[in-house]
């Protein structure tokens, strides 16, 4: 690690985060719903030809707790298992935390003062139309699937005061 051949990848916010019940025995499709997890992966730097470096998967720890299971290429269908769970956790930490809260939900408040109060032939309003095309209505129905219904009144009470102070001020 110390001389930069050996590369850990980590998933923190992954920690702790548990489907619901419902999903997992969720029988509609007739398919096996796997828990999520945060895996560990670890990569070597190898020198697979002159000067030609590859970066390859050495090891994989299923969870971040102690006593779950690590894996490597040696035992078959176990380590592609793995592998997907890296994948899995890779995707979902792209998506719902790099992706969803830290572009879109950002992206809320200027594309909902811009819908309610420039004209659309306003310079900035033709400037970041293109940016929030569609992002007010997949923030919505992010809401709902993360939060329900219940949440959207106060949530949207919070935007509608950001809005306010950020018109006014």
């Amino acid at each position: 690690i110390e001389n930069g051949d050996v590369y850990v990848n980590i998933y923190p916010e992954l920690d702790g985060v548990k489907m619901p019940e419902a999903l997992l025995h969720d029988v509609k499709f007739n398919h096996t719903v796997l828990q999520m997890t945060s895996p560990i992966a670890f990569f070597a730097v190898v020198e697979t030809e002159q000067g030609i470096k590859r970066l390859n998967p050495v090891a994989i720890q299923m969870d971040s707790t102690p006593d779950s299971k690590v894996f490597t290429p040696i035992h078959g269908k176990d380590w592609f298992l793995a592998k997907s769970f890296v994948q899995r956790a890779d995707f979902n930490s792209l998506h719902l935390v790099r992706k969803r809260l830290k572009v879109h939900l950002y992206l809320d408040a200027p594309c909902t003062l811009a819908e309610k109060y420039f004209s659309e032939y306003h310079p900035i309003y033709q400037l970041i139309r293109q940016h929030c095309r569609a992002a007010l209505e997949t923030n919505k129905l992010f809401e709902i699937k993360l939060f329900g219904n219940g949440v959207l009144l106060c949530l949207q009470a919070v935007l509608c005061f950001v809005c306010f102070i950020l018109c006014y001020l």
